[in-house]
Order: structure tokens, then sequence, then C-alpha cells
């Protein structure tokens, strides 16, 4: 993964209309913006899609209030996204080979100040996220 492309998902959309996406943004701007941070510490590697990633072995409440309240304001409004638990995670290698062993990881302390909304644009090279808007606490 390329360093501007690291991030932490919080409600995964999938594909939206570009008609939608204020309604999105209405949406989203219904969930209080939290300030914390979150420590990555476990290394994980997921056989059915190929990923390495870095999770954290504890969630901040700040962070489980917030994937709660934005989880909440897309429901409301009529909005699906992947309901699986939230699993806070970095995806850190795409196509990555099945591990012999798991490295250990040194934790990796992640500040975050509110979030955003985020959009994939497919390129030759590979993807890239463009923030399209973001809210932070005041």
């Amino acid at each position: 993964m390329r360093p501007e492309n690291l991030h932490l998902t919080l409600a995964l959309l999938g594909e939206v209309e570009e008609v939608r996406v204020a309604q999105v943004e209405q949406a989203a701007a219904q969930a209080a913006p939290q300030a914390g941070s979150i420590v990555l510490d476990t290394p994980g590697y997921w056989k059915h899609n190929h990923i390495a990633w870095a999770g954290a072995g504890a969630v901040p409440a700040e962070l489980q209030a917030l994937v709660a309240d934005l989880r909440g304001s897309l429901s409301d409004s009529n909005f699906g996204f992947d309901a699986k638990p939230f699993v806070p995670h970095v995806t850190l290698l795409r196509n990555a080979g099945v591990p012999q062993r798991m490295p250990a990881l040194p934790p990796i302390d992640w500040p975050f100040q509110g979030f955003a909304l985020v959009q994939s644009v497919k390129l030759p090279a590979g993807s890239r996220y463009e923030v399209r808007k973001s809210w932070k606490p005041e």
C-alpha cells in the first residue's frame, strides 16, 4: 500500500451513485466526530483475499462510539454498508503470499481527529483514495 492510501475503514459503503453522495454526506454529518488514538499492535493475514494487515488488540471507547454513531446515522438514512462487526485494521499489503509465520509488530500509535468520506478511484497503477469531505471535533 502506498503511504497516502493507508486508512482505517469505519463503514464500507461500496459503490455509491454520484447523485447520492450529498445524501451520504448529510447522513455522515449527523455522527459526532471523535478524537483519540488507537494502537496497532496485532499483525494479521486474511487468506481469502491475500491481505496482510495491522490491527488493534483493543479498541478505544472514542473509536467505538464514532463507529456506532456513524453506522447508526447511515442506517437511519437508509444507506447500506457492510454490517460486519467493526474490526479495526490497516491494510499493509494486497496480494500477499501466505506468511510462514507472522512477524512481531511493535506498537504503532495511530491518532485520529474525526473521520472522512473517502472515494476509491481506480487507476491503471492501482487505486487512489480521495477525501470527498471530512468532519473534525470542534
